[in-house]
């Protein structure tokens, strides 16, 4: 038979921890709750910079020509009174209009050769004014004589380009210089000539050149290049003229441009 039960032995002490297991899978992620409320407007943003103008449409075509009006009715004519040196004709009517002239009492004209060049430049009189030499002196001249001086060669107008040259050969003399070129220049009887001032140069593009502003086109053969006044705009550089474009500029006078002289008569 079995007999009674012993006493329980004490507690042994506890084992050690095992080892932790895998982390399991993640689960999977919950529903999205609802959209929040909106919140306020911000602030506006500064303007942008303006774009650029959009280039312009195209040009429509022209509209028809309207009829031409009634002819209005003749003049009735009148007396009709000139100034010294202008003559009037015709009667100041549709059949004979009036025709305003300006008489020459010494028989000069711009563009007229005259006294060892061209006449580009009459004054109020007729009888006197300013010729071109008929050709180039030079197609490659420096304004300076080999040194930047300041020869106060500031005259820009009418009749002054005969002082700039004076005041150009008195301070840096020379032989090679455009204005040296010119004042060395002899034409049959004719030995005054001189480097034009900066508007002297424009009369001569106008009237006798490219500029064409009396019809008598480019009568002074000029080339379509660069040309060299005889005013100075400081110790370094001077005035230049355009032939191609009328326009005018400043250049160092180490450069070299073309020389035409000019006279006063």
């Amino acid at each position: 038979a079995t007999g009674p039960q012993g006493a329980t032995g004490p507690q042994g002490t506890t084992g050690l921890t095992g080892a932790q297991g895998i982390q399991g899978l993640p689960g999977t992620d919950g529903a999205v709750g609802a959209a929040g409320p909106t919140g306020p407007q911000g602030a506006t943003g500064a303007q942008g910079i303006q774009g650029l103008t959009g280039t312009n449409g195209a040009v429509g075509t022209a509209g028809p020509t309207g009829p031409q009006g009634a002819t209005g009715p003749a003049g009735q004519g009148g007396v009709t009174t000139a100034g010294s040196g202008i003559s009037v004709i015709g009667t100041g009517t549709v059949a004979s209009p009036y025709v305003v002239s300006a008489t020459k009492p010494c028989g000069l004209s711009i563009g007229q050769t005259y006294q060892g060049g061209i006449i580009f430049y009459l004054d109020a009189s007729g009888c006197h004014g300013l010729i071109s030499a008929p050709t180039d002196q030079s197609t490659a001249a420096a304004w300076y004589n080999g040194s930047y001086l300041d020869t106060r060669a500031y005259g820009s107008g009418l009749f002054e380009g005969k002082y700039n040259s004076d005041m150009i050969q008195f301070s840096q003399g020379g032989t090679t210089s455009a204005e040296a070129i010119c004042g060395n220049l002899t034409i049959g009887l004719y030995s005054d000539w001189y480097l034009p001032s900066i508007y002297e140069l424009n009369l001569m593009y106008q009237n006798i050149g490219q500029g064409n502003s009396l019809g008598l086109g480019n009568v002074g053969g000029f080339a379509n290049d660069r040309y060299w006044s005889s005013t100075e705009n400081y110790q370094n550089v001077a005035w230049f003229h355009i032939f191609t474009s009328g326009a005018s500029g400043r250049a160092a006078k180490l450069l070299t441009y073309y020389v035409r002289a000019v006279r006063s008569f």
